[in-house]
């Protein structure tokens, strides 16, 4: 079953306050105060899966070993999971292996283990891998490298004095930019 020693255990690991956990999470200080002193000892599953994300663990690390998805624990820890929604995440998950593959199904489970900010880089760091050729699907590459990347400078020689002056400018609206 749920046990909530663990998320303290977890806080103090990390040299986090219980107000930091919070602002990480995005939850109420008394909701995780009701949790922590045991008012709520069955918390709903998008509040441990909010808490699991902030410190960078998977939900079953807050469940005693005796708790299992197999016995049909989570449906007596939380009523309100939608069990059809789970049978049909189940046939959402067979169908993307069946389509693309078994390494497709695992990026979707790390994916979905990361946090806003993780899930934002990850998604960009896709992004830029789909620009390579070696690694992309696409005949050819899209416009964005045109947007990618911009040269701002490559030498200055025989430039009148106006045009360095531009060429100046324009590196430091880049850099500005670009910070």
């Amino acid at each position: 079953m749920f046990n909530k020693d663990l998320i303290l255990k977890s806080i103090n690991n990390k040299g986090w306050s219980k107000y930091r956990l919070c602002k990480e999470a995005n939850l109420a200080q008394s909701t995780l105060s009701d949790i922590i002193n045991g008012k709520n000892s069955n918390p709903r599953m998008d509040t441990i899966q909010k808490i699991a994300t902030a410190l960078n663990m998977d939900v079953h690390e807050f469940f005693d070993e005796s708790f299992s998805l197999k016995n049909g624990d989570i449906e007596k820890f939380d009523s309100t999971i939608d069990t059809n929604k789970l049978a049909n995440e189940g046939k959402l998950i067979d169908s993307i292996q069946k389509t693309y593959g078994k390494q497709s199904v695992e990026l979707l489970e790390n994916f979905l283990k990361l946090n806003d900010l993780g899930k934002k880089e990850a998604t960009k760091r896709v992004s830029e891998l789909n620009c390579i050729p070696m690694y992309s699907n696409q005949n050819e590459l899209s416009a964005t490298l045109e947007d990618m990347f911009t040269t701002v400078a490559a030498h200055n020689d025989n430039l009148t004095n106006e045009e360095a002056e531009e060429m100046d400018r324009r590196i430091l609206t880049e850099i500005k930019r670009l910070k």
